[in-house]
């Protein structure tokens, strides 16, 4: 019987493993700039940057923000992890949240959320405009001081392969 439990649970250990995503930490924004440029087809003087500012009461080190139209990619890296982290929770895990516990999306998503890591994966449509509002794709990431938006306001083939493609280069999963 402890034969039988010690590999039911090792299973359950291994298919527990198995869903979660691995979120690749880019602490250097030039990172991000070069996959914006070689992916995206943006260059760095088309980018919003700005350092050393507070957002909602948490100061962020470096903010890089850029749009071509139907998709908007974001990097916020925070001066502490923590300030990170609950700015990830309260501002997008948890708005998000609400969201899909009001009925108003409708479509796939995957979230994760630990102290110093998570994901918002999400394919669908927004009912309203509480979080995204529309069509939505891509995803929304934390790994230590790190917050990583890559967000589509269009369903079609061709954004959802542009987000994916941006995703894969940088190591990040896709929806």
């Amino acid at each position: 019987m402890k034969k039988f439990l010690s590999i039911a649970m090792a299973g359950v250990m291994m298919m527990s493993l198995a869903g979660c995503k691995k979120i690749a930490y880019i602490d250097d924004e030039d990172d991000f700039i070069d996959a914006l440029e070689d992916v995206a087809d943006i260059d760095e003087d088309d980018c919003y940057i700005r350092e050393d500012f507070e957002n909602e009461g948490y100061d962020v080190e470096i903010s890089v923000s850029a749009s071509d139209g139907k998709l908007n990619y974001g990097y916020l890296r925070f001066e502490d992890a923590d300030d990170a982290a609950e700015y990830f929770e309260d501002e997008m895990y948890d708005e998000f949240r609400d969201v899909v516990d009001d009925g108003d999306f409708d479509g796939k998503y995957k979230m994760k959320f630990t102290s110093s890591e998570g994901y918002i994966l999400m394919n669908g449509e927004e009912d309203g405009d509480e979080f995204l509002g529309g069509d939505v794709y891509g995803g929304i990431f934390l790994k230590n001081d790190v917050i990583i938006v890559v967000l589509s306001s269009s369903t079609k083939e061709k954004n959802t392969s542009k987000v994916d493609e941006f995703l894969r280069a940088l190591g990040l999963p896709t929806p």
